[in-house]
């Protein structure tokens, strides 16, 4: 068995050391009370750098990125008035700045706070390879993981690759897989819990027990800026999300 500390890859601590040295800079400003001024300018900026290149960097070492989306959604409002008025959110500036929607950022904040953060232990058996687990998974457990519900019987099914991500949400409820149901309100496998992105549109949809599309949420496709586009790859690749036309 492994310690919680051991389980963290040396790249996402490394990014995450340079990441909190600039998030406890804006902390100690921000409980100064001067916020308004070039040092906390300067400070989110660098930030703002660092998260960027964090968001190209490969599927697993991104995760640290879920740090830099934890700490603006807890801080935001304490931000200067310059920046809350252009963006009224946490959620405004990430998308506009990284190319994030909301739902993509949950899942890195949530990610990032359960396994990586330091505020949760647990011990992972050693066949668990945390590095090599799609991050949608990952999210889907990060509640156990805060509740120290990670029992042997999640381990293993947090370990089985065959299982879809509806049917480990299923399994990790009772601690054992579910039988998907066969009466007339059964929901086919795949359907109503594998999000797709449409290429032609950015669209991330799903589709519910009835074949119906049900709009997720959006990529930016239409950017050309080569930071979001590299970003919309990482995030469907980190993700396990299929391309469909």
């Amino acid at each position: 068995m492994k310690t919680a500390t051991s389980v963290v890859a040396s790249s996402v601590q490394d990014i995450a050391k340079r990441q909190t040295a600039i998030i406890e800079v804006i902390k100690k400003i921000i409980a100064s009370g001067h916020v308004d001024t070039k040092d906390m300018m300067a400070s989110i900026g660098q930030l703002e750098q660092v998260g960027l290149r964090t968001s190209i960097l490969s599927r697993f070492s991104s995760i640290a990125l879920g740090q830099v989306f934890q700490f603006l959604k807890e801080s935001w409002e304490a931000f200067p008035i310059t920046f809350t008025q252009a963006y009224p959110t946490a959620y405004d500036y990430i998308r506009e700045k990284f190319g994030y929607g909301d739902q993509m950022t949950d899942l890195y904040a949530a990610v990032w706070e359960a396994w990586f953060s330091g505020k949760y232990q647990f011990a992972k058996p050693d066949f668990i390879k945390i590095e090599r687990l799609p991050v949608v998974k990952l999210r889907v457990a990060a509640p156990y993981v805060m509740r120290g519900e990670m029992d042997k019987h999640r381990w293993k099914l947090l370990a089985d690759e065959t299982l879809t991500r509806s049917e480990l949400t299923q399994g990790l409820r009772t601690g054992k897989p579910q039988a998907m149901s066969k009466g007339k309100n059964a929901v086919p496998k795949g359907s109503g819990t594998d999000v797709v992105f449409v290429r032609e549109t950015g669209d991330l949809r799903l589709y519910n027990s009835n074949g119906e599309p049900v709009q997720v949420g959006f990529l930016n496709i239409s950017s050309s800026d080569p930071l979001v586009l590299d970003a919309i790859r990482n995030i469907l690749s980190s993700a396990g999300i299929r391309s469909v036309r």
